[in-house]
């Protein structure tokens, strides 16, 4: 019968081959000319050609003594990159499971974390780039896809190290709730990845380099405890919140120069030569250790709700609702007038055109319906749904909810106005009633099951459902 093991199709028709020690072996020894005959040397195990106890304890020698020989050099992370990239050039990726056995086996702690560093060394385009980020975020493919052209861009320049004259900052917008920070997270973590920092600076925090408090360059120079200086030439700059740098409809006395000396500062970010002066500690003769950044290869990214906007794009396109004809309010939260967004808004709200014209990509995100909810509880990685039900299997539970269930949760999150960000308050409502009462157990192979219904859902949130109203009504 066919079936994968550590990523090679194989025929398991002899039981007393440990077909996952065996491939563990091989993966490990592993060269670009040997690797493409470990289809045949399991064959050969499973039929009896090689006697699989004699070669199994000579290869087991040679596993050891290769980790050995890493260990003493401290060169067990670059060789097992290598190994992966060598292995994923004939074979599918090992399952986590069989990671985590080799890294028991072996008493090794590093290859769950190696897999996806080569997984994203393999990047080749934006494309492929987009596609991975989608994996996690559902119904903002638009989004992510002009993302992934300058984080691709600022990539690749990093790792062939080289300026890219094309690469422009980015903005992205939309109300809370709708993945704004899961797609920067998303993005981020690729970069983080290959070896570009991710400098996250929250724009209602810090004040311009002339006014005391908190600067950018406090901000940066904060990375030099985990980074040098030559990879911080290619950190990514993610300023949250980019729509409080201007105080658009609250406007103060006092305010305007505070919001020039911030753009001002925003702006000296994408001037060609331009270097900032950090510094970080001191050095043994108790001076400052200050540290020259060139922003060259910097890449900045932009986020914030910017609530307002809709107003201001309206009122340029001149389709604002009219007496007597208004959109309802369920049509609204459909329409996405920020798709239309142009340079001219971002002035109107009161960046100026200096800064508005370095921006090169602007990125509004689609309102998200119920039914998107819905999809991104069923097919996005890592969402928070996925996190409950693999939480309820540490204490022998198998849970799962009903269609209608998960559809009423989504309704609800989306009638609350705070997109799927509601999701994770409303499954905390259902499920803590359930984790007050759960207790570890010894054996979590045999799951009791436990099924949530809407009606469940609907008591513990403090809604009623159609059924429900109907049995206080006949009372």
């Amino acid at each position: 019968m066919k079936e994968i093991v550590f990523g090679v199709e194989v025929d398991n028709q002899n039981k007393d081959v440990d077909l996952l020690q065996a491939l563990t072996y091989m993966f490990i020894s592993a060269t670009p000319d040997s690797v493409k005959f470990v289809d045949s040397v399991v064959e050969s195990l499973q039929t009896g050609l090689i006697d699989y106890k004699e070669w199994a304890e000579k290869n087991r020698c040679e596993a050891d003594e290769i980790l050995n020989k890493c260990a003493i050099k401290g060169t067990t992370v670059p060789y097992f990159v290598q190994q992966f990239k060598t292995w994923l050039t004939m074979y599918q990726k090992p399952t986590y499971d069989e990671l985590i056995y080799f890294e028991e086996h072996y008493d090794i702690d590093l290859i769950v974390d190696i897999l996806p560093i080569v997984e994203v060394e393999g990047i080749k385009s934006a494309r492929e780039l987009s596609s991975m980020v989608k994996e996690y975020v559902v119904g903002q493919d638009d989004t992510i896809d002009m993302l992934s052209v300058p984080f691709f861009q600022h990539i690749d320049s990093y790792r062939n190290y080289y300026t890219c004259p094309v690469k422009s900052s980015a903005i992205i917008m939309g109300p809370t709730g709708i993945g704004k920070s899961e797609i920067l997270r998303r993005f981020g973590d690729i970069a983080n990845k290959m070896g570009c920092p991710v400098i996250r600076i929250n724009s209602n925090e810090v004040v311009p380099s002339a006014w005391k408090g908190l600067h950018i360059t406090d901000v940066i120079a904060r990375a030099l405890s985990d980074y040098t200086i030559d990879q911080l030439r290619y950190a990514v700059l993610i300023f949250h919140e980019a729509d409080k740098l201007v105080h658009h409809s609250m406007r103060k006395v006092g305010t305007e120069d505070i919001d020039a000396d911030m753009i001002r500062d925003i702006m000296r970010l994408h001037e060609s030569g331009h270097a900032l002066h950090l510094e970080n500690g001191f050095n043994s003769d108790m001076t400052v250790n200050s540290y020259r950044l060139p922003i060259d290869n910097l890449l900045i990214v932009f986020d914030g709700a910017f609530y307002g906007m809709e107003d201001i794009i309206r009122r340029r396109l001149n389709s604002g609702p009219m007496v007597g004809y208004g959109c309802s309010k369920e049509q609204l939260k459909q329409e996405n007038v920020m798709q239309q967004v142009t340079a001219e808004d971002m002035i109107s709200w009161g960046f100026p055109p200096e800064l508005v014209g370095r921006i090169g990509t602007f990125c509004a995100l689609n309102p998200l319906s119920a039914d998107m909810i819905y999809q991104i509880m069923m097919s996005a990685k890592d969402n928070i749904l996925g996190e409950h039900i693999k939480y309820c299997q540490r204490y022998g539970i198998e849970l799962s909810f009903t269609e209608s269930a998960l559809r009423f949760i989504a309704e609800e999150a989306f009638k609350s106005g705070m997109g799927f960000r509601n999701v994770k308050t409303i499954l905390s409502q259902c499920m803590n009633s359930i984790y007050y009462n759960v207790c570890n157990v010894d054996n979590a192979d045999n799951l009791l099951p436990m099924e949530i219904d809407k009606e469940f859902v609907a008591a513990h949130i403090g809604r009623r459902t159609s059924v429900q109203q109907d049995k206080l009504l006949s009372r």
